[in-house]
């Protein structure tokens, strides 16, 4: 069987081209990815490329076969560049400069001379195929993208190596305009299988960052950088499933600032969220490992305290509300003074307390607090503190 090489260049150069048309795409949508803008103009210089190399099979231009030639070259380099600002890796402009420079040279030289310029052209894609799979490596274990672009990047090399054998042994002056050896059809398909896939790991790892942007957005509240409300219930739901099947109690903690409507009213919203994010990093300070903070919404917080009895849960709010009452916000040359009031609630796993009467107590017991006059600690539990 014998593979056409003019039918094979023109897949390509179509296929660069609908890549491009979707880079596009992606890069409209997710502009603010870093590398993206550099990813989408190598696949369009790719494609540009490509259809240059294919319209000097119709007609005999050499200095379009240069010119195409050149802007392929170019693209691989910098989808190398791109893949470093991706993840966040220093870009060598400096060796992408001499890289595409000494190509240049290489190609010019080689005009003329079928073999020699496709020697050069499958050297100058080994080289920043091999710098991006390097570049990709260390995320190897932890990234489905990255194994996917060093994968197809690796059988895109093996590929190209192979056409470099063909070229040395069995092709002298001129270029046949078929392929009919086994090993030549391999290296045209596994350059052109491992490269295709190489782009779709860029497309996984994309998807990959929103995905971890999201999560982050889902988990974490953005402003105070504890965790979100959604998340908090989830894990709220645990430990209360936990406790059941255990019999050890936990303690669950509401949360309010004191005044926050006033600081608002007085200061303005951006002293407000100064407050928040001041009193969110004494949260983070105060809470041990195995604690849950989050953000309840508004100046409204929660704490999940594991394994706490109600005298530990009670003991741990008052370190929490005298750690806040030491804090004040400087705003605009004023002190913002800060306090807060806390509701505690035990889960009792003898009477195996719903979750939402569980909520309900604690929000009665901050309730409480406040009617107290603010600034403490209180619970409406009658639960004995338990022991052993």
């Amino acid at each position: 069987m014998n593979i056409d090489l003019f039918t094979i260049y023109l897949l390509l150069a179509c296929l660069c081209l609908t890549l491009a048309i979707a880079w596009i795409v992606l890069w409209r949508a997710f502009a603010h990815v870093s590398g993206i803008g550099l990813w989408t103009l190598s696949i369009c210089l790719l494609a540009a490329g490509g259809a240059l190399v294919v319209r000097r099979i119709f007609a005999d231009g050499q200095d379009e076969e240069f010119v195409g030639h050149l802007l392929i070259h170019v693209g691989f380099n910098l989808s190398w560049i791109g893949t470093c600002r991706f993840y966040g890796r220093r870009e060598p402009w400096s060796v992408f400069l001499a890289l595409t420079v000494f190509g240049a040279i290489a190609l010019w030289a080689a005009a003329g001379h079928p073999r020699d310029q496709n020697l050069v052209y499958a050297i100058s894609s080994i080289i920043p195929f091999g710098l991006t799979a390097l570049s990709v490596a260390p995320l190897l274990r932890s990234s489905l993208a990255a194994r996917v672009i060093v994968g197809g990047l690796a059988l895109a090399i093996s590929g190209q190596l192979a056409r470099i054998f063909v070229l040395l042994v069995y092709v002298n002056d001129a270029m046949p305009a078929t392929i009919q050896r086994p090993i030549g059809m391999l290296a045209v398909i596994g350059f052109a299988f491992g490269w295709t896939a190489s782009i779709f790991g860029f497309v996984f790892a994309l998807m990959e960052r929103e995905r971890a942007v999201l999560s982050a957005m889902v988990v974490e509240d953005e402003l105070t950088g504890l965790a979100s409300r959604r998340f908090f219930l989830e894990r709220l739901a645990e430990e209360c499933a936990r406790a059941d099947r255990t019999g050890v109690p936990f303690c669950l903690l509401i949360l309010d600032l004191d005044g926050f409507k006033g600081i608002n009213d007085a200061h303005g919203h951006a002293a407000g969220d100064a407050s928040l994010r001041r009193f969110g990093a004494v949260v983070a300070e105060w809470m041990r490992h195995g604690d849950l903070a989050a953000r309840m919404g508004g100046d409204e917080f929660g704490v999940l305290l594991p394994r706490a009895q109600l005298a530990e849960g009670l003991r741990r709010a008052e370190e929490l509300r005298a750690a806040v009452k030491r804090e004040a916000v400087q705003w605009e040359g004023r002190t913002v003074p800060l306090s807060v009031s806390i509701g505690v609630a035990q889960w009792d796993p003898q009477t195996r307390t719903r979750q939402d009467d569980l909520t309900a107590e604690a929000d009665r017991a901050l309730y409480k607090a406040k009617q107290e006059g603010r600034d403490c600690v209180a619970c409406i539990s009658t639960l004995l503190p338990l022991t052993g």
